[in-house]
């Protein structure tokens, strides 16, 4: 196979043009015979795995386009994977952001033919999905920090205790706070919430054991639940055994735990996902966990609200 040219560009043509579509969704521009043939197989594959530890929800929704119909409406829309087959092509996959609307986020893929563009694919599908991720928590994190829609007062009174403080949209406030913990929640018909926890780094701080002890002792020494004697815990099922990711992120080097939590003597449950990284002076281990709790009506968009204000984090200036 030819050499794969790999673009990324940044237009600021429509800045003016405001994206279209949900979160958590992508539209695909490619053609009804290899939509439904080999390539869309491997596209609705990859897009459509299940979100972790979200039951029965796919990664992305996709919206399918015929190239002939991608025309100005369609082309506001968030998240866009363009396939171009053109017999002449090399190979090229380009990450464009903001090409017809803002924020935006495409991804067009030109080969020379359809088993071209499946392998060009296949080969790119890491660098996609973490493309459109950083797309859909860039968002997030926009909202969070506009002040339109962010409530300071939550932020400045946590940065004092934990050196810093995610950006917490209005509705957030804060339900319980002791001398190394906080509980910052929205409870409406859909409940999120921060947990937030600083303790001594000591030993092999960030192992896997190290950081699920102090999530479990975390929850269970402060966030109780409904009935007496219950109390907020992280599922044991065989089916939500938590996984654990190294990411550098501003500045940071965070350990993100996935799973799910459950309360201990009481039905209730829901996914979770925790940071973990060192404080400024490396002696303490900041620790936030994010949690969703909207009974059968659990969303990948949501979860990805809270992920991405755990994300937002920002030491103390």
């Amino acid at each position: 196979m030819a050499a794969t040219a790999v673009v990324f560009a940044f237009s600021t043509a429509c800045d003016n043009v405001t994206i279209s579509g949900e979160p958590g969704e992508v539209l695909v521009v490619i053609n009804a015979d290899d939509w439904d043939g080999a390539l869309g197989r491997t596209v609705q594959d990859s897009l459509g795995k299940e979100f972790p530890f979200i039951y029965g929800e796919q990664l992305y929704r996709m919206v399918h386009v015929m190239p002939s119909g991608f025309g100005k409406t369609f082309q506001m829309h968030r998240n866009i994977l363009q396939f171009v087959i053109d017999s002449s092509s090399e190979g090229k996959v380009e990450y464009l952001r903001d090409q017809w609307a803002h924020p935006q986020c495409v991804i067009r893929i030109t080969a020379r033919d359809s088993e071209a563009a499946k392998q060009l694919f296949s080969s790119s599908s890491q660098k996609i999905l973490a493309f459109l991720e950083e797309a859909e928590r860039a968002r997030v994190i926009d909202n969070c920090t506009d002040p339109t829609y962010e409530d300071p007062t939550v932020g400045n009174a946590l940065s004092g205790q934990f050196g810093g403080s995610p950006h917490f949209m209005k509705g957030f406030t804060i339900k319980k706070r002791t001398d190394d913990f906080a509980w910052i929640s929205s409870e409406n018909n859909m409940q999120m919430g921060v947990l937030m926890h600083i303790y001594p780094a000591l030993g092999d701080a960030f192992s896997r054991d190290s950081l699920l002890f102090h999530s479990s002792a975390m929850m269970h020494d402060n966030v109780p639940g409904s009935v007496d004697g219950s109390y907020m815990s992280i599922s044991d099922h065989i089916d939500a055994v938590p996984s654990l990711e190294k990411v550098q992120y501003g500045g940071r080097n965070i350990t993100e735990i996935r799973g799910r939590w459950n309360v201990t003597g009481d039905f209730m449950g829901g996914p979770f996902v925790a940071h973990a990284f060192p404080s400024q002076d490396g002696e303490n281990v900041v620790l936030m966990l994010g949690y969703l709790y909207y009974p059968n009506r659990e969303r990948p968009q949501y979860l990805r609200k809270v992920q991405s204000m755990l994300y937002s984090f920002e030491w103390k200036k």
